[in-house]
């Protein structure tokens, strides 16, 4: 049985890979014995969380007579932990999640990593819309509560049935009902089948200064290999300083963010801690492709390995940060393959800056604070982009 470690703050370790086959499991019971067993070795929360004590219990001494019911229980017992990165998916599912990492299609713009669960309410919750999707120019925004989907409250929902209902595909429609404070909006959402530019690079000459200028929007798995080759053209291009955008990007792929901060940085960029409490570092190593100056610009839709990239940059004294603070989200989370086409998605570690601080719930605090979190795509990175304009201007005196 084979494990895809990913992190879905939406972080992901890496990209998850296709479905394994997995064993061959004809006995029901001994399937749920055998995903309790991975949960309870995985599972960040597995001693501490006393739902899922519950819910393990309710597993075992589960009689089941196919592997239909099986998989039935797991899914109904899953959701009943409340842990919105904890939950089984089938092999259709799983294509799903996987093409949102690779961003073969913007859909509603509220990917699998961009969606949480308010933990008051208990409503979905958004992370932050993909720029420039459907959803996005809804004006639908970071922290915003999905109180119905299609009529359903999500609170009644489980994580994955969130996930399906929001994955509409071409031709439909997605009606939702959003709450800000105490304002309530409705919302129809068609998807986009275009794929999402995930990373998008540009040099500009302002006021004497060749300024290059890399904006990341998801952390797809060949993200950090693009942030590479932009450096190294921006390089070749003169310029004499760096603003790396990483506003509204819910995540994606941790090892594409490491390989991105390799382009700028070496050393410690923070550290994982799991289930046994100690730290596990993430390292960087060799010389970074540029030591010119850097302003990384964040916001409050900037989230895990977006929030941990430009945390790592920060603490190692590598760069200064511009905008408003992060969204606060960092847990590592593995995909393990069971049979039949299943998996399972679980939590597994919190994710900690060089500083030693957690990225949930607070988040990280710019440098330097500046209102002017949400523009439409087309003001981005122009004169109407106060955090922006800051940027530059900081780069203007280094």
């Amino acid at each position: 049985m084979g494990v895809s470690v990913v992190l879905f703050l939406s972080m992901l370790l890496s990209a998850p890979a296709p479905p394994a086959r997995g064993f061959v499991e004809t006995n029901p019971v001994r399937t749920v014995r055998n995903a309790v067993s991975i949960i309870d070795q995985k599972y960040l929360h597995a001693a501490s969380n006393p739902a899922w004590k519950q819910a393990k219990q309710v597993l075992l001494a589960g009689r089941y007579q196919s592997a239909a019911e099986a998989y039935q229980a797991l899914g109904e017992q899953l959701a009943r932990v409340h842990d919105p990165e904890l939950y089984l998916v089938n092999s259709e599912e799983f294509r799903a999640r996987q093409e949102e990492l690779e961003a073969k299609r913007v859909g509603t713009g509220l990917a699998s990593f961009a969606i949480d669960r308010d933990s008051s309410s208990g409503y979905a919750r958004v992370v932050t819309a993909l720029d420039g999707s459907p959803a996005a120019r809804a004006g639908i925004h970071p922290r915003d509560l999905i109180v119905s989907i299609n009529g359903e409250p999500t609170r009644e929902m489980s994580h994955e049935q969130i996930l399906d209902a929001l994955g509409v595909e071409a031709g439909g429609k997605v009606r939702l009902v959003t709450r800000r404070g105490w304002r309530t909006r409705r919302v129809v959402l068609e998807p986009s089948q275009r794929p999402l530019d995930a990373v998008q690079v540009s040099h500009k000459k302002i006021d004497g200064k060749r300024i290059g200028y890399i904006r990341v929007l998801l952390f797809t798995p060949d993200a950090g290999r693009k942030v590479q080759s932009a450096v190294i053209e921006l390089e070749h291009a003169g310029v004499d300083g760096y603003v790396l955008d990483l506003r509204n990007n819910p995540g994606g792929s941790l090892a594409a963010a490491e390989s991105a901060a390799r382009a700028f940085t070496a050393g410690v960029l923070g550290s994982e801690v799991r289930g046994s409490g100690r730290p596990e570092p993430l390292e960087t190593r060799g010389a970074p492709l540029t030591g010119k100056p850097l302003i990384v610009l964040i916001n409050g839709g900037t989230a895990s390995a977006a929030e941990m990239l430009a945390a790592a940059l920060h603490d190692l004294h590598r760069a200064v940060l511009v905008g408003s603070s992060s969204f606060g989200r960092g847990r590592t989370q593995a995909y393990i393959p069971l049979s039949d086409g299943y998996g399972i998605f679980v939590p597994t570690g919190e994710i900690l800056t060089p500083d030693g601080q957690a990225l949930k719930p607070e988040g990280i605090r710019p440098d330097l604070k500046v209102a002017g979190d949400f523009l439409p795509a087309g003001r981005v990175a122009t004169r109407h982009d106060a955090q922006f304009e800051r940027a530059i201007a900081v780069l203007q005196h280094s």
